[in-house]
């Protein structure tokens, strides 16, 4: 089973959108995918026309006074075949300050995964454009991270503070992320996009992916 997280600290550069239809694409393929919606906002929970019960969502797995009588499988939602959703809402907001004093708060979302019953070929977690104890519990969780990069440069210093943490996250526990970066609404009609692809490629290398998500309704 893989786990990747999408993130990135800024906001609207496509992290749901991509979480979304990589969920998706993977299902189609016949792989079985699991995405979670660790965002309050719940925008990968409205975005896939989802009703989330508000007694059973991602919040009641992770909350502190979760006791485990909420397991993961339990809110789990099918969306189409091979394709289900943990969902959100803005109840998952107060977790940031319920989770600040709590032993082992950085695991919760990793262990509500390893307790689950039902198995996934994937499970793609959105994450909050922030840091804080929901990302930090996404990254714990994720043996890899895609990062969504659009065109600007407070996209690039989002991506810097991710890497931090990232690293952080390596020295205290040990766990190894691999991150990658996803080049998101590039428009190649301007020279300012060309100018930020090509610093995003001078200063990630090989880990940015080859392919570019274009700026295109279609």
């Amino acid at each position: 089973m893989r786990i990747i997280a999408v993130a990135n600290q800024k906001g609207g550069c496509g992290k749901t959108t991509t979480a979304i239809n990589l969920s998706s694409c993977l299902a189609l393929k016949g792989q079985k995918a699991l995405l979670i919606d660790l965002d309050p906002q719940a925008h990968a929970t409205m975005g896939l026309n989802v009703e989330c019960n508000p007694e059973k969502n991602i919040y009641y797995v992770i909350a502190p006074a979760n006791t485990g009588a909420v397991k993961l499988q339990d809110i789990v939602v099918p969306v189409k075949e091979n394709f289900h959703i943990a969902p959100s809402d803005t109840r998952l907001c107060a977790v940031e300050q319920e989770l600040a004093c709590v032993d082992g708060r950085e695991k919760r979302l990793l262990d509500a995964i390893e307790h689950m019953e039902t198995s996934y070929d994937f499970i793609i977690i959105d994450c909050p454009p922030s840091i804080g104890h929901l990302c930090f519990n996404a990254l714990r969780a994720a043996s890899e991270a895609i990062v969504p990069i659009d065109m600007s440069l407070f996209s690039l210093r989002g991506i810097a503070r991710l890497t931090d943490m990232m690293v952080m996250i390596e020295n205290v526990s040990g766990h190894v992320i691999a991150p990658r970066g996803l080049v998101t609404m590039f428009d190649a009609r301007t020279r300012y996009s060309q100018e930020v692809l090509e610093r995003v490629r001078e200063r990630f290398g090989d880990k940015v992916f080859n392919t570019v998500i274009r700026y295109n309704i279609r």
